[in-house]
């Protein structure tokens, strides 16, 4: 299938971040450092890779700012270069549509609010009172909790759980078997994760996490209790975080 193309500079203006270098460059694709061609956008993360990026055929490159006089390529200088390389590679790499609306099968509990744009598939269950925003896609046989909010253009695959009173923002992408505890009287009530977050398979979020914007939590990372993990900073895979502690913003 041919693929979108966008020029960087509908990319910077997407997204953000400093653009230096030709802003024309057309890009179809994103690619490795050491794999790209000239219609690919790769990115550097980690300064110990510049010897790949010296040799890289890319179009453009997506850097931070220590990092940023580092090529003459075309390049978009930006607090967290993983976080927005994902974000081009949805771009990039568009997923299917889901069609509105709620299956037959799926159960809906009495007051839940489900916008008309959102997908629910089948042997979903959706408690009473939840709230399910626009363009959301809540794909078979999640559990969606009384109470619980999610907001737009949500993208939840099977088999995630969220408890009830639970609160999740605007643009996240949420793997299979996800699971989302609700929170106690001790800590307010509210586990909440905030947009743009990029959550894979199998994360463990326990009662009263407090998860802030544009977020990665590589598979199986599990969180304690009352753990706050603030804005860009990245989990890999299999981290463990002890109740109450917290992450700070772009920690990896």
């Amino acid at each position: 299938m041919e693929q979108t193309a966008y020029r960087l500079a509908e990319i910077a203006a997407r997204f953000g971040g400093r653009l230096l270098g030709n802003p024309e460059v057309t890009l179809h694709q994103i690619a490795t450092l050491d794999s790209a061609g000239k219609h690919h956008i790769s990115f550097l993360s980690n300064s110990k890779y510049r010897p790949q990026l010296a040799a890289t055929g890319a179009g453009a490159v997506i850097l931070g700012e220590a990092d940023a006089d580092a090529t003459e390529l075309p390049r978009i200088v930006c607090d967290n270069p993983y976080a927005y390389f994902a974000k081009v590679s949805a771009l990039l790499n568009p997923l299917p549509q889901a069609a509105p609306g709620i299956h037959a099968n799926a159960t809906i509990g009495a007051d839940a609010r489900i916008d008309p744009s959102a997908h629910i598939a089948a042997h979903v269950a959706i408690g009473a009172g939840a709230v399910i925003g626009a363009g959301c896609v809540i794909m078979a046989g999640c559990s969606i909790g009384e109470r619980a909010i999610i907001g737009e253009n949500a993208r939840v695959y099977p088999n995630v759980v969220v408890y009830h009173d639970c609160v999740i923002g605007d643009n996240n992408i949420i793997r299979e078997f996800c699971t989302f505890n609700l929170g106690t009287l001790q800590d307010g009530g509210v586990t909440r994760i905030g947009n743009d977050n990029w959550i894979m398979a199998y994360v463990h979020l326990a009662h009263d996490c407090q998860i802030g914007n544009h977020t990665i939590f590589a598979n199986n990372a599990q969180l304690a209790g009352h753990v706050l993990v603030d804005d860009y900073a990245i989990l890999g895979g299999l981290t463990v975080v002890h109740q109450f502690l917290a992450i700070g913003e772009h920690v990896i």
